[in-house]
């Protein structure tokens, strides 16, 4: 039984998931919602607004906020922490279906927060090509391959230049042609497609009919047709530039001052973390790289160097096929791209997994070695030492089976709970053990004093155990984060107890009557570590009674040895395969029959040392007993003072425990660190990387960082990105892996307060990593309804807690947003010109901000197809006012006339309505966004 627990146990443990934190499963749902361009109130109005009051009637939501920002809209439903999410995300889902949002909302996206969103893996790529061609490597290569990756559910490329086809239009020659932006839209998104025209049968064959009309190239977009003017054709190269190009950047990424493509890796909800980051480094850096990154053998930079493919011609030949697989195997990735790449791990999860476990698992295994030299000084007796030293993997080995069945996973919570136990694994084991001993030395055999002493203490042991297990199991029944959070150690700490209960009562026993079974004659018994002092010199040597049992079965291996002769000459095949099997046995019997004489000898002569050191005056055990029988009789006369001192340690606990602080998670101080830097609302992305560039280049000449990698921009998958543009920059730091790393990573960030501080209005913010963080620790919401009294009534907040002491980085969400260009139709105007507002709204949209109408499929890769005005027709916002959003045909003596022309025109002639004659064009700034709280708008600091 023992054993079949144990295999089961081990199989159980390579099978369980290992993660550094136990999954908690928050019941939120967040319905994401981009509107490209949008300001935060358009996104509050016509998304969030009519999301919110929906949404808050589905079966099981407690509260409902929401965040729009500039762009992007979040609305997040709380439920009851009972509530199924699978099915709440569908009536979700449902819901939203039946709001009808405008044309430029892309479809909602819904996501399930988890903490484990963030990547498991991120990862660096340089080298010396262009950018373009870096994202190239990055999305068409080497997201691929990782995607394939079992485990891995989506992988993410920041940074760098993202190729297009840019269509830049001649606003000029539009007006001229007396052409709108949105026809040359629609043109480019009617005529790029191929259409399946069904089957045509001639005979008896069949065809498949297709109308081929796809761009091949730019050459087939400038020659599209987009009007007709005069009996002569106006081609889109009559009125747009049309070249090679790069998407506007908003995201920047560098990894020691060069820049570079960031990739980060995400991995599915029930996969192994550890598992799938070592399956990705393995398929990037190939089995040797990754073996020498986890053992940081390349200098703790966390780099690999690409090489270029091997040119030698070993790959010729179908023999060698299979060994160039292997050799790209070993390889990985790196090993198969072209020369002059650099992949850099910048974060590694399962690397901080991994040392935590190991740690955890380290300290667990010396606790349980220095419990077992504590019961040998105090047993001394090694035999008995042995057997409960064993009681305790075992009983650790047989709570994993029971913790995978339960869906737990390896992480620092439940190993700790092991770890935790493991100091009570001893004590039932103890008090059986003793209860045995009493029993050996008050006359009763082996036997009989393992079955009256196992049942004179049987349910006290197990009374303990259950008021142990009656204090930790409740846990399990907690909701909400605690109750996911503890209840993995909550269970692996019942589990190992009443594993221990079970070895207790019958593995202790049962081991020590093993060394007496089959002796007969109580003289001929052999030497028993358990037996009373008295018998210890009338019992036999063991090398005698070892020499009278190998002669006692002499017959049994004479018997056995003439079967085996009989059986090879009858049957040579069955009997040499029987003889094999025999002689491998009689050779582990002879192994394990010299292992146990020797241990024999050994424990013999170790037990009778031990059991002597009571006649030493000066043994250690007696100075312990004098000392304890001398307190104890000294507190019993003085009980007075006992109370004294027992109430004023009580008193100082209660004292001590108010100074005491409070935190669910603390950070984790592992030698990095990240530093949020913002500049003013509005300063552009390069304004911002020229800033960092001063102090990257003083960070990579410290000898004490090893790495320094900086993300500046917006992440638009950040849930918490209210604050972030290209203003917004994050400088991560790892302090180099030699000395004293906590005390390295203080004076690292020191040094980058001091290099921060150099720098003119800029806030900064310096954090370590942690397991997850859902709000500020303290948070005060003000709601009402205006703008203007939120925001002041949040800054007035924020400066009186900023002199609170105890109080560090006091920020409001009511920060100053971005600067704007409003744009105020005057509806008469429009009226009088048969424009409605949303039509010239979206015309200013497309010449100013652009729009992807198609895409190019050149060479099976996929190029977007963006279309716009040219930069140089509005670059100010002069320019913005003479841009035309409209024709209008114009009658003498009529309004429009009047409101185009000032004065009479000819009859029937078409006019340009520009933006300043129907609308006026003012700066000013916004909010970075907007929150409401159960329907309520809220400012929170």
């Amino acid at each position: 039984v023992v054993a079949a627990v144990v295999v089961f146990g081990y199989v159980s443990f390579n099978q369980m998931p290992v993660d550094l934190m136990p999954e908690l499963s928050y019941p939120t749902v967040t319905v994401r919602t981009n509107y490209a361009g949008a300001a935060p109130e358009e996104v509050e109005d016509e998304v969030v607004e009519p999301m919110e009051d929906l949404l808050r009637t589905v079966e099981g939501v407690v509260g409902v906020s929401s965040i729009s920002r500039a762009g992007s809209g979040d609305v997040i439903l709380r439920f009851q922490w009972d509530t199924g999410l699978d099915f709440a995300t569908q009536k979700v889902r449902e819901r939203i279906g039946l709001l009808d949002f405008p044309d430029a909302v892309e479809p909602p996206l819904i996501l399930r927060y988890d903490p484990t969103l963030d990547p498991i893996l991120r990862l660096a790529l340089t080298g010396e090509l262009p950018l373009a061609e870096l994202r190239y490597f990055a999305e068409e290569e080497l997201q691929r391959e990782l995607e394939k990756v079992e485990g891995v559910a989506m992988v993410r490329v920041f940074g760098g230049e993202e190729a297009i086809v840019r269509v830049s239009v001649d606003e000029r020659r539009l007006e001229a042609l007396q052409l709108d932006i949105s026809v040359i839209r629609e043109r480019l998104r009617s005529e790029n497609v191929n259409v399946a025209g069904g089957r045509l049968y001639e005979g008896d064959v069949e065809y498949l009919v297709r109308t081929v009309n796809e761009f091949e190239g730019i050459d087939d977009v400038g020659a599209l047709v987009i009007a007709v003017r005069d009996g002569g054709i106006v081609r889109l190269r009559d009125v747009a530039e049309i070249a090679p190009a790069v998407r506007d950047r908003t995201i920047l990424t560098r990894v020691g001052g060069r820049e570079s493509i960031e990739i980060a890796v995400f991995k599915e909800a029930d996969a192994n973390l550890v598992g799938v980051a070592e399956a990705v480094k393995r398929t990037i850096f190939g089995r040797q790289g990754a073996a020498e990154l986890e053992q940081g053998s390349q200098g703790g930079s966390d780099a690999a160097e690409v090489e270029g493919p091997a040119a030698d011609g070993s790959g010729e030949g179908s023999g060698s096929e299979t060994a160039q697989a292997d050799d790209e195997a070993d390889r990985g990735w790196v090993g198969t791209a072209p020369d002059g790449l650099d992949v850099v791990v910048l974060s590694d999860q399962s690397a901080y997994i991994r040392s935590a476990i190991d740690e955890v698992v380290r300290t667990a295994v010396l606790g349980g070695l220095c419990a077992v030299f504590v019961l040998l000084v105090f047993l001394r007796r090694v035999y008995a030492t042995l057997v409960i030293g064993l009681a305790i993997p075992l009983s650790v080995m047989a709570t994993f089976a029971p913790m995978q069945w339960l869906g737990v996973s390896l992480n620092v919570m439940s190993l700790g709970g092991l770890a935790l136990g493991i100091g009570m694994l001893v004590d039932n084991a103890i008090v059986v053990l003793e209860s045995i001993v009493r029993c050996r030395e008050e006359g009763d055999g082996l036997r009989d004093a393992a079955l009256r002493g196992t049942q004179e203490v049987g349910g006290a042991v197990v009374a303990s155990t259950l008021t142990t297990v009656a204090v930790f199991f409740p846990i399990v029944f907690v909701e909400g984060i605690a109750g996911q959070l503890f209840g993995d150690l909550a269970i692996a700490v019942v589990l190992s107890l009443l594993a221990s209960l079970a070895f207790a009562l019958f593995f202790v026993p049962m081991m020590l009557v093993l060394p007496g079974r089959g002796a007969t004659d109580p003289e001929a018994a052999p030497f028993h570590p358990l037996q009373p002092l008295s018998s210890v010199e009338a019992a036999r040597t063991d090398a005698a009674v070892a020499k009278a049992r190998w002669a006692h079965g002499g017959w049994r291996r004479g018997l056995a040895a003439f079967s085996m002769l009989w059986i090879a000459v009858r049957t040579p095949v069955w009997g040499a395969i029987d003889l094999i099997v025999r002689i491998g046995a009689s050779i582990a019997w002879g192994v394990v029959s010299a292992l146990r004489w020797v241990l024999r000898v050994v424990i013999g002569g170790v037990t009778r040392r031990l059991h002597a050191l009571p006649k030493r005056q000066a043994g250690h055990a007696s100075l312990l007993e004098r000392a304890y029988a001398w307190g104890v009789a000294r507190c019993l006369r003085a009980g007075a003072v006992v109370l004294l001192v027992a109430g004023f340690a009580m008193f100082w606990a209660v004292q001590t425990y108010d100074g005491l602080g409070l935190q669910l998670i603390p950070e984790l101080q592992q030698g990095e660190f990240t530093a949020e830097v913002r500049l003013p609302v509005g300063s552009q992305l390069d304004e911002t990387a020229a800033m960092l560039a001063t102090v990257e280049a003083a960070l990579v000449e410290d000898p004490r960082v090893a790495r320094v990698a900086t993300f500046i921009g917006r992440n638009e998958d950040d849930l918490d990105a209210s604050d972030q543009g290209e203003h917004y920059a994050e400088l991560t730091v790892v302090v180099a892996d030699a000395g004293d790393v906590p005390g390295r990573e203080l004076e690292v960030m020191e040094q980058v307060r001091r290099l921060l501080d150099q720098q003119p209005a800029v806030r900064y913010e310096l954090v370590r990593p942690t397991l997850f963080s859902l709000e500020a620790p303290i948070a005060v919401e003000i709601r009402g309804d205006g703008l203007d009294a939120l925001s002041e009534t949040a800054r007035r907040i924020e400066e009186l807690a900023s002199n609170v002491e105890g109080l560090d980085d006091v920020r409001s969400n009511m920060q100053p947003g971005f600067p704007e260009v409003r744009v105020r139709f005057n509806r008469e105007r429009l009226a009088a010109l048969g424009l409605d507002v949303r039509a010239v709204a979206e015309v200013v949209r497309d010449k100013v901000q652009g729009g992807i109408p198609t895409e190019l499929r050149p060479d099976e890769r996929s190029v977007d197809v963006e279309l716009r005005i040219d930069r140089a027709d509005v670059e100010t916002i002069a320019d913005l006012g003479d841009l035309v959003v409209g024709f209008v045909s114009t009658d003498a003596g009529t309004a429009a006339d009047a409101l185009l022309m000032g004065g009479m025109a000819p009859a029937g002639e078409r006019r340009a309505v520009r933006l300043s004659a129907v609308a006026e064009i003012e700066r000013s700034r916004g909010p970075s966004e907007i929150r409401h709280l159960d329907g309520q708008r809220a400012a929170v600091v």
